[in-house]
């Protein structure tokens, strides 16, 4: 176990081995800054769409400023163009799992907070006939753009990581989820040999504010429903009560066991279960509300027609790649570890029959 391993997993979270006796009590360290980071979510969120409106400029902007001095950063070190080949080089074989179309499509889904509302609460503040076709290919464009800037630089540092290690394979330094952005880039910024300090502040800076910006959007998208429902009620009530309530339920998260708890949700609540809905609303438009009233509805919004691809992608190619992703990623579900370590047993109790029950079902009738 590395200094910085140990440093993240036990001065800061203090991390349990397993949470078979609970995930414990909230650390009030982790807690003080999660309040610290709800509070700033409703200092943006306070006014609606006029403050965050004005936020997302910074938010918006400060992240790619970041990213691309980290990045010539990067390119400097040793390494980091063999951990960027590594990063744009592809292997054709994976392109026949399965599971590699799933979490293309996850991260798809996660990237542009797909059917968790934010989207649609956005695009709700638009004029009636705001070009929403435009602004779709430059957000996805962008999207694309983002990922492909971010791979560059997380792979030119861990390639620089390789190097030092004296490991060839990248693919063994490289760590997911909180791994990547707690242990492997400070492990790799800490030996820089120019201002350390000052890309440590930088980087994380730019993970504050872009998680800053992702709540926004996903805090404003329930404050709006709610104030839709409740008109009377004052905006900033509502707002006040929404990051309260998403504050204590993230108290979870800063216990002992916090992390066996994100990679639970992560994987069970955000990943594939947002096929779901997201298949059935484009079946619910498509063929329920009818594609053709759809189709209307949108060229009286735009003043032109869209084309027969559009039409061939909302009726059947998209909401069929995605419910045959959701099955077959369900019919062949692993048991969800963390760490190596799995959960308690109660966790799987249910799991393990019904996929046990559909699996049989989707090899019956499918393969």
């Amino acid at each position: 176990m590395t200094k910085i391993l140990r440093l993240f997993s036990k001065e800061v979270l203090r991390e349990k081995d397993n949470i078979n006796d609970g995930i414990g009590a909230p650390d009030w360290r982790l807690s003080l800054t999660l309040f610290v980071s709800w509070l700033t979510v409703f200092l943006v969120v306070i006014r609606g769409v006029r403050s965050s409106g004005k936020a997302a400029y910074f938010l918006a902007i400060f992240p790619y400023i970041v990213l691309i001095v980290l990045l010539i950063r990067a390119v400097t070190l040793d390494g980091s163009v063999t951990g960027i080949f590594y990063f744009i080089t592809p292997t054709w074989e994976k392109l026949l799992t399965p599971m590699i179309w799933y979490h293309a499509v996850a991260q798809c889904f996660f990237s542009l907070t797909v059917c968790f509302g934010a989207v649609v609460m956005f695009a709700s503040h638009n004029k009636f006939h705001h070009d929403l076709y435009r602004d779709a290919m430059i957000v996805t464009t962008l999207d694309t753009f983002t990922s492909l800037l971010a791979g560059c630089t997380i792979f030119a540092i861990l390639g620089n990581l390789s190097r030092e290690l004296g490991i060839e394979d990248i693919g063994t330094v490289v760590r997911g989820g909180t791994g990547l952005a707690f242990i492997s880039y400070p492990e790799t910024i800490a030996k820089f040999t120019i201002a350390p300090q000052f890309f440590s502040v930088m980087f994380f800076a730019m993970l504050f504010v872009l998680g800053i910006g992702s709540e926004v959007g996903l805090a404003s998208a329930i404050i709006s429903i709610v104030h839709d429902q409740f008109p009377k009620v004052k905006y900033w009530h509502i707002a006040a009560g929404t990051c309260l309530c998403e504050f204590l339920i993230g108290l979870i998260y800063v216990t002992p066991g916090g992390q066996f708890m994100i990679t639970f949700v992560d994987y069970y609540v955000t990943s594939f279960i947002a096929f779901l809905p997201a298949a059935f609303e484009m079946i619910a438009v498509a063929w329920s509300y009818g594609l053709g009233n759809f189709l209307n509805d949108v060229e009286f919004m735009l003043k032109k027609r869209l084309s027969m691809f559009w039409r061939i992608c909302w009726s059947i190619l998209t909401p069929g790649i995605v419910l045959v992703i959701f099955f077959y990623t369900f019919a062949n579900l692993e048991l969800l570890k963390y760490n190596k370590k799995f959960y308690p047993y109660s966790v799987y109790g249910k799991l393990k029959s019904d996929k046990l029950i559909f699996r049989k079902f989707f090899y019956t009738f499918f393969l």
